[in-house]
This record gives structure tokens, C-alpha cells and sequence, in this order.
């Protein structure tokens, strides 16, 4: 029987051989074989084609249904100016007064002095007009004693006060500056006043609102001037 010597060096290399047939046979206990026992892939199917009725041609018969036919376009409708205001053909009132319920007769005075006056010329005065024979007549100096104290009251309202003496033009006895009328005698007769006394107070506005043939107080005068229409309307504004 023969007995084989191993050396170091060829018992190392069986070893490593050894070793590399373990590990290769480890290795494929672990991976498993790809190419048996595989599930076989699936194939894709197509999704299903969907099914439509045929198109029909198109016809040439117009729409008619009023539901389906499209509203007309509107165009904007052209923008308008307002026309120019026309003049009113109403007439303006007039400036002219109104009518008088007695209006008093127009005359002058001033002639003695180079200043004619004409009363209508004095719309917005006051007038006292005295009509007597002459200054010493007893009804013109008992006019002059009412007056007396009241004519300041007076002359604040503007009163202008005129003496249209008839037979004879002396000097007046009062303070009260008096303008002669330039036709005492045709003053008078306008006014009715043939002989005698009287006494006028004309208004503003050129209403004859009181004549008398007797002498008036001094306050009936002043109450006359102020309860004139004219003068009334200014103590308003």
C-alpha cells in the first residue's frame, strides 16, 4: 500500500478550492433561477373603440326656429344733445305802477325860487298839498298849529310839503319849509277847491289818500303817510 505525502503547499490549494465550490454552491441555493418558473407577462389589451352613429351631410336648409336663431346685433344708437332752451315768449312784467285807486291831479311849484317841481316827477315822496286864500286865513294858521312838532316826525319819511295860496302869496308863518305852487288858482279848482281851506296828503306812490276842508291833526297826517300802500310795502322789506 503506498502513501501519498502531502505537502503544506498542495493541502493550502485543496483547500481553496474547496472553498470557491461551497461558496459558488451558497450562491445558488440563494439566487433563484430566472429563466424557470417565471409568470409570463399579461399582454396589453386595447381599450374598447367607442361606437358613434354615422355623421349625416350637412343640409342646406337654413334654421328657422326662432330658439335657435342668434339675436340681431343692435347698434348703439346715436348719442343726442339737448337742444338749446328757447327764449320765453312771455312778455316781462312791466316797470309801469300799478293803476291808482285816485290818483292826485298833477301840478308844479318852485316857479318863485328857478325850481320848478312837477309832483308826478316825485314817485317815492310824500306830498301834503295846503290850498288856502292867503297865510292869514284862520283854517291855515289852526293847519299850521297842528302841525307843529310833527313836522320832523315828517321830513324822516321825506314829506315835501307845498302851499298853493290863491289870492294872496305872503309870508307863511311856520317853520315848515313850504314850496309855492307855481298855479295856486288852477291847483285848486283842479283839486274842487273853488274858495276856501284844504288840506291834501298824497301818498308815494301818487295816491291822493286824504283831501280835507278842515284842518287835520298832526298825528291823522302822519297816520295817512303810514298806512300808505307804497309806504307800507317798504316798512315790509
Amino acid at each position: 500500500m503506498s502513501h501519498f505525502h502531502f505537502t503544506k503547499g498542495a493541502i493550502a490549494g485543496v483547500l481553496s478550492g474547496l472553498l470557491l465550490v461551497i461558496a459558488a454552491s451558497a450562491q445558488n441555493a440563494v439566487t433563484p433561477d430566472t429563466t424557470q418558473g417565471a409568470p409570463a407577462p399579461v399582454p396589453a389589451q386595447s381599450a374598447p373603440t367607442p361606437k358613434f352613429a354615422p355623421l349625416s351631410e350637412p343640409s342646406a336648409t337654413p334654421i328657422t326656429s326662432p330658439d335657435l336663431i342668434p339675436p340681431p346685433t343692435q347698434e348703439a344708437a346715436p348719442e343726442q344733445t339737448a337742444p338749446a332752451p328757447r327764449a320765453s315768449s312771455k312778455p316781462k312784467p312791466s316797470a309801469t305802477p300799478a293803476i291808482l285807486a285816485n290818483a292826485a291831479t298833477d301840478f308844479s311849484g318852485g316857479g318863485n325860487v328857478g325850481h320848478s317841481i312837477k309832483l308826478s316827477s316825485l314817485r317815492g315822496t310824500p306830498v301834503m298839498l295846503v290850498i288856502a286864500p292867503s297865510p292869514k286865513n284862520h283854517l291855515f294858521r289852526s293847519q299850521m298849529s297842528q302841525l307843529r312838532g310833527y313836522y320832523e316826525k315828517l321830513a324822516v319819511h321825506g314829506m315835501l310839503c307845498f302851499a298853493a295860496l290863491t289870492s294872496d302869496s305872503g309870508r307863511i308863518p311856520s317853520n315848515i319849509p313850504f314850496i309855492l305852487v307855481n298855479d295856486p288858482v288852477g291847483t285848486a279848482a283842479a283839486y274842487d277847491v273853488k274858495q276856501g281851506f284844504a288840506i291834501a296828503v298824497i301818498g308815494p306812490d301818487g295816491n291822493l289818500d286824504c283831501i280835507s276842508t278842515k284842518p287835520l291833526p298832526g298825528q291823522r297826517v302822519l297816520d295817512l303817510l303810514q298806512n300808505n300802500a307804497s309806504m307800507q310795502t317798504q316798512i315790509r322789506r
